[in-house]
């Protein structure tokens, strides 16, 4: 993934090239509008069909609500990193609304996804630029909140695995991703732990590294 700026770009435009190409762009440093935001939800939602062909089993549905705050938020970390001028204190001011949905569903987890799969990308960016950079505080704040979401990035303890354990398609998306990061910090969960090694104990050969960690005969809990 790449960060940039490029000439007059929505809302969709942004959730469509992050989604189909990896880039992120955007060339303004107002919050978006809701009406923007929804369009880009609505796009979202018909292409979001061809993913779960992909899928182990059938994902939850999608929350538009869920799914336009996590573009909005998305959105604005993009802005955020590229219009540096906006300054820490843009912060609260951009991200002062919560995921409509709570308690947290299986629903919400996926419907957030769609957009927060694309996380440690952005972490990374951010990070690279300015480690103590206030923004990477605040992605790190969703890395916790959005586990599924933020496999593969150091420093989040994750929290709210439930929606994703009690979901066969979310629980499957879940194990993929800690298997291809090699995330050894997210199977400190014994459900994880042990969920993970059922699928890695025919197949080691899809991490060594994994294998080997789950072998061990003492962990924390």
């Amino acid at each position: 993934m790449s960060l940039g700026a490029f000439m007059r770009l929505s809302v969709r435009v942004f959730l469509e090239q992050m989604w189909l190409d990896g880039h992120v762009r955007v060339d303004d440093d107002q919050p978006a509008k809701q009406s923007d935001v929804h369009d880009a939800a609505e796009w979202a939602v018909e292409h979001e069909l061809s993913l779960r062909e992909h899928l182990a089993y059938e994902p939850p549905a999608v929350s538009v609500d869920c799914l336009a705050w996590a573009i909005r938020q998305m959105y604005g970390a993009a802005q955020l990193a590229v219009f540096r001028q906006l300054g820490a204190e843009e912060i609260p001011r951009r991200f002062n609304d919560t995921c409509p949905e709570n308690p947290v569903t299986a629903t919400t987890v996926y419907s957030v996804d769609l957009v927060f799969r694309f996380l440690p990308d952005v972490v990374r960016i951010v990070k690279a630029m300015n480690p103590d950079d206030p923004l990477l505080h605040r992605l790190l704040e969703w890395g916790s909140q959005w586990p599924l979401s933020s496999v593969g990035i150091s420093g989040v303890t994750a929290t709210e695995i439930e929606p994703i354990l009690g979901d066969r398609c979310l629980s499957m998306m879940y194990a993929d991703r800690i298997i291809r990061t090699e995330a050894t910090d997210r199977l400190l969960d014994r459900r994880v732990r042990e969920f993970v090694g059922r699928i890695l104990d025919p197949f080691p050969e899809l991490s060594p590294k994994l294998h080997s960690v789950l072998q061990q005969s003492e962990w924390d809990q």
